[in-house]
């Protein structure tokens, strides 16, 4: 089975077309680990998004960091680490929420998240439908209620960016009186 059809079946790709999952293919590598291998820690630099392709993974979120699940297990289809994607953070590269294990022998495929980025830069339509995805995953685990999902530009693209509802209204009601 080729790479592409693999991530057409995982939520974040399945909208993209042939061509973009070939290329994506192209930079993403497979790894296998053995069962209670770590796959990171928390704290961990975090370069690369997974996705499974066999097995089960564990993820432990610890305090500070809250979501509506604290321990979650992923299965084939299931991507992880997407907070690699947040390369631009001012204080250096992105670090990792969770301690992450396989509870079982697992092959994961393993996506450089620069490689990921600068492929997606070329091809617009594909950015769009990559964010949009990963600011529903990243939403449907850790936002809270009273929360809203809303795109900022920045460094010319839009972004996710997570805040109260009652800003986002008041942001919506009357936005000339919100810029700075």
């Amino acid at each position: 089975m080729e790479i592409s059809d693999l991530l057409k079946r995982s939520k974040p790709f399945n909208e993209l077309s042939v061509e973009v999952l070939r290329e994506i293919g192209k930079i993403a590598q497979l790894v296998t680990y053995e069962g209670g291998k770590v796959i990171y820690d928390v704290g961990a630099s975090a370069d690369s998004i997974y996705l499974i392709i066999s097995g089960r993974i564990v993820r432990m979120l610890t305090p500070p960091v809250s979501a509506t699940t604290q321990v979650k297990e992923f299965k084939a289809g299931d991507v992880f680490g997407w907070v690699s994607l947040f390369q631009d953070l001012p204080h250096g590269l992105p670090r990792r929420l969770a301690n992450t294990t396989c509870l079982e022998e697992a092959t994961l495929m393993k996506i450089n998240s620069r490689e990921l980025e600068a492929l997606l830069d070329k091809k617009e339509p594909a950015q769009a439908v990559m964010t949009e995805r990963f600011a529903r995953l990243i939403a449907d685990e850790f936002m809270m209620p009273g929360s809203t999902v809303s795109f900022i530009e920045r460094k010319g693209k839009m972004v996710p960016t997570f805040m109260p509802s009652a800003v986002v209204n008041r942001i919506l009601k009357n936005p000339d009186t919100n810029r700075s």
